[in-house]
């Protein structure tokens, strides 16, 4: 009897030491492995731009069109190379990591008061990204339709979601332009014009615009659409510099993932909305 309960003694010590074994290699494990950390998700609020948010979808399309220049900004200027703990390694006092999260504020800054100057002149519904989403859906789901009819359609099949972001901001820059030109913000005047031209007339000769004459009268409407988006440009750099940008707590979550690191941000923006 007593024979037997100490046999089921030790094999209970034994099955509870077993046990224990495995949970410390589990957490050696995990705690070797590095943070298990999930990037927020792709519709919530990483950042806010003037009140106007930015959701994690977008923020990690400024992180992959940044990407590359960071990288070589480090590379030029350090002589550093890709490697394991390169986005997380000080070099000058600063990591890639937060050069690069600083270079996709800096984006999304401009694109939100673009949207929002958009906004302002009724050229789109709203200044929301989620606006965006829904205009992105619309326009695929178009071409969609017109290929199965048989329809001509200008550009690709289908748009991504960066390339759809691109496409709008391109034509959103001159139709801001003109309403800018109506309402007196900006003055293309002859006067005005002249006086860039004479300031950049080697912009209008030498082929770098083409190979136009640089007599003013042959060259007008090239100074005038070179003026305009001087204008615009500064407009929207002044805009986006002095933008109230903040940070939400999931900023940090997103960075506690490992996906800047990773490149592996986009990953939470892979919902099926436009496709």
């Amino acid at each position: 009897m007593h024979s037997s309960n100490r046999r089921r003694a030790v094999l209970l010590t034994a099955a509870v030491a077993a046990v224990l074994a495995v949970a410390a290699v589990t957490a050696i494990v995990v705690r070797s492995g590095g943070s298990h950390t999930s990037p927020p998700g792709p519709t919530v609020t990483v950042a806010n731009v003037d009140g106007i948010a930015i959701p994690t979808r977008e923020f990690a399309l400024y992180l992959e069109q940044d990407r590359a220049a960071v990288f070589a900004y480090f590379q030029q200027n350090f002589g550093t190379q890709d490697s394991k703990g390169f986005w997380t390694t000080r070099f000058g006092g600063q990591t890639p990591t937060a050069r690069l999260r600083s270079a996709a504020l800096s984006d999304a800054a401009h694109t939100t008061v673009e949207f929002a100057l958009a906004f302002k002149y009724k050229l789109v519904r709203s200044p929301a990204y989620a606006a965006f989403l829904s205009a992105w859906s619309a326009e695929n789901q178009r071409r969609r339709s017109a290929i199965a009819n048989q329809q001509p359609i200008y550009g690709p099949q289908q748009y991504t979601e960066a390339n759809y972001l691109t496409y709008v901001l391109g034509n959103l820059g001159p139709e801001l332009q003109d309403k800018l030109v109506a309402d007196g913000t900006f003055d293309p005047s002859d006067a005005n014009l002249q006086a860039y031209y004479l300031k950049h007339v080697g912009d209008f000769s030498g082929g770098r615009v083409g190979p136009m004459p640089a007599r003013f009268d042959f060259a007008k409407e090239q100074v005038r659409l070179a003026y305009l988006n001087a204008q615009y440009t500064t407009l929207t750099n002044r805009l986006a510099n002095s933008a109230t940008v903040s940070t939400t707590q999931h900023m940090r979550q997103l960075i506690e993932s490992g996906c800047i690191s990773a490149g592996g941000c986009s990953s939470a923006h892979t919902a099926s909305v436009g496709t």
